[in-house]
């Protein structure tokens, strides 16, 4: 189980090298997304 601040996963070939691919997370409860802003101010 990841821990709960973990909401992108990203990865690639080799160290250093470019990502190439990321896996974005986020909750629901039931069938509801909850949904996580990020307020900028």
């Amino acid at each position: 189980m990841l821990p709960e601040r973990a909401h992108d996963i990203w990865a690639r070939e080799h160290s250093g090298g470019p990502w190439r691919f990321q896996l974005m997370l986020d909750e629901a409860e039931g069938e509801e997304w909850v949904y996580r802003a990020r307020l900028l101010a």
